[in-house]
């Protein structure tokens, strides 16, 4: 490996770095005409200090490059702690990379303890590890300043100390479970920072759960073209549909007057074969901008592989949006759904396989 010469010792340095002007100049004319510097790791970092307190551009690129070739784990924290210093964004992006490939060895070392609360903040905001580690990391921080000073450490204390940074923690993902056996004992965080931390970790677990419904939703959408002039008047329309595999109809798509407040009533019924499994009564609402509507239905059906089901409905009101260039077969995640003309009763108000009411199905999965 290629090392520079400079012949500069730690103690040089610090006895240097505050004297008189014409001596740093002097330094610095030193480090300008040397053809060849000799870095370790004791001394690069005053040396880089030197190469930015006097401007010399070929120095600092060699210390950084030094840097950035033995960093480790173990001292990575030292040399954040220097970057972050002197505004050396490029080297402490370097540092970051390091700190999130091995957080758990960093936060272990000695210079993480070292670290200043502005370091520290910084790590806490882009290291990429769980919300526990980082606590616990925090808490170790914390104790290691405190027992310098005092015996007992309590939780009031670490919290005062760290201030701000402990609201940095991303403790909102962790689990309910985790949160509650590993922070609340400590008495670090108050009651406030406690109950916004408790429905923040509510909310997110509550749409994770809607995230993984959606995720077994299979939604069968009939209609390729939407129209508009569906007419009504009490008489029956109806589509009749098999299933190629065991699932269950939760919601059912139905079109919506075309008219911003205008209605459609009537009963709405699902029939397996000939028997009717549910009935329920329906009011659509005209919706500006809106063709149709997902209506869940108050209980969901089992529908089987092998037998027919039908949607039925008798509807008054105004005009709506109607499918048009249907689909009669459609597959989605492995369930194919056959549609087919009503065959319970008929379907007198003209819809059929090629056009008509019910836009779609939600099918779920178990």
């Amino acid at each position: 490996m290629h090392i520079c010469h400079l012949n500069v010792s730690l103690a040089y340095m610090y006895t240097h770095y505050n004297k008189t002007t014409s001596k740093s100049s002097n330094l610095s004319f030193r480090f300008l005409y040397a053809w060849s510097v000799d870095l370790d790791a004791e001394s690069v970092l005053f040396v880089d200090y030197a190469a930015q307190k006097y401007n010399i551009k070929g120095l600092e690129a060699k210390c950084n490059s030094f840097l950035e070739n033995h960093m480790s784990a173990d001292n990575v924290c030292t040399i954040l702690e220097h970057a972050t210093k002197f505004d050396r964004k490029d080297l402490v992006e370097t540092c970051v990379n390091i700190v999130n490939s091995d957080a758990k060895v960093v936060f272990g070392s000695d210079s993480f303890l070292s670290v200043s609360l502005q370091v520290l903040e910084l790590i806490v905001e882009q290291t990429i590890t769980t919300p526990l580690d980082m606590y616990e990391a925090c808490k170790k921080w914390a104790n290691g300043r405190i027992e310098k000073q005092e015996g007992d450490v309590s939780g009031e204390q670490i919290r005062d100390l760290l201030g701000v940074v402990i609201s940095r923690i991303k403790f909102s993902k962790m689990s309910y479970e985790d949160f509650m056996d590993n922070i609340i004992k400590d008495n670090i965080l108050n009651s406030d920072q406690v109950v916004k931390i408790l429905v923040d970790i509510r909310d997110k677990e509550k749409k994770e759960k809607e995230r993984e419904k959606l995720k077994k939703e299979i939604m069968i959408r009939r209609g390729a073209k939407v129209s508009k002039g569906w007419g009504y008047g009490g008489k029956q329309d109806g589509i009749s549909f098999t299933v190629s595999t065991n699932v269950w109809l939760t919601a059912v798509d139905l079109f919506l007057p075309l008219t911003n407040g205008d209605t459609l009533t009537g009963p709405f019924e699902v029939f397996e074969d000939q028997t009717n499994v549910l009935t329920t009564n329906l009011t659509l609402i005209g919706q500006n901008g809106k063709q149709f509507e997902s209506f869940k239905l108050p209980t969901r059906v089992q529908l089987q592989e092998g037998k027919v089901y039908s949607l039925r409905q008798r509807m008054k009101g105004n005009n709506s949006f109607y499918a048009s260039s249907c689909f009669t077969n459609i597959c989605v995640d492995n369930v194919n759904v056959t549609f087919r003309n009503l065959v319970v009763g008929s379907s007198d108000n003209e819809t059929c396989p090629f056009r008509g009411q019910c836009h779609g199905l939600t099918l779920t999965k178990d």
